[in-house]
């Protein structure tokens, strides 16, 4: 049972980093595309972000991701 909780655990804390960012509203995380509900500033590309909701393999109506850097969340659609 400890193994288990220890991987979800570090499984949930993964953190990605954003390879394209358009007008703060357009982002490649993980090599998907994700669209932002309405603009999210202070995502830039290059920045280290985790999922607080969602997941980074798109398989999502909608995600919510935090900036490591700054602490800023985002709301997404999952393309």
């Amino acid at each position: 049972l400890g193994l288990i909780l220890i991987a979800c655990s570090v499984a949930a804390s993964s953190t990605y980093e954003i390879e394209r960012a358009k007008n703060n509203r357009e982002f490649v995380i993980n090599g998907n595309r994700f669209v932002a509900l309405t603009f999210c500033s202070g995502f830039e590309q290059g920045d280290r972000v985790r999922f607080v909701e969602g997941n980074a393999e798109g398989d999502c109506k909608t995600a919510r991701i935090m900036n490591i850097g700054n602490g800023a969340q985002c709301e997404l659609w999952c393309k």
